[in-house]
């Protein structure tokens, strides 16, 4: 018959008070990152850059992060524009000239990279008109 091996209550007092304290540190999970979306917009016509016009984008399904209500900007000279804060998901975006909608459509941040997204604004089609 084998001896039986008996483990030294100080080793065992010791393994439980380092099981213990790992409990003791909180978790959290990482943040997810946002994105930014950027592009021209240029007229089609005359291929020349909508200056100042208004880009703004609102979320419509949320892919992974917070819900972003709306947010935009304005192009500059060059007809460049940037929108950050944005999280992977399907967005509507909308160019205007002052009262005016220019542009409209979705598009959807799926990768896990910002997006380059360029708008060209066509002119209005006059068939429908009587």
């Amino acid at each position: 018959m084998r001896p039986l091996k008996i483990i030294p209550l100080s080793l065992m007092i010791l393994v439980v008070i380092s099981c213990w304290k790992k409990q003791d540190h909180e978790i959290t999970p990482p943040a997810h990152p946002d994105y930014k979306l950027s592009g021209t917009v240029t007229y089609e016509v005359n291929q020349l850059p909508a200056v100042g016009a208004e880009v703004s984008v609102a979320m419509t399904e949320l892919y992974q992060g917070d819900v972003v209500d709306s947010a935009g900007s304005y192009t500059n000279e060059s007809g460049h524009y940037t929108i950050g804060g944005l999280f992977r998901g399907r967005y509507d975006i909308m160019v205007k000239d002052g009262l005016d909608t220019l542009f409209m459509s979705e598009f959807g941040i799926i990768k896990y990279e910002d997006k380059q997204y360029d708008i060209v604004i066509a002119p209005p089609d006059t068939t429908l008109e009587s």
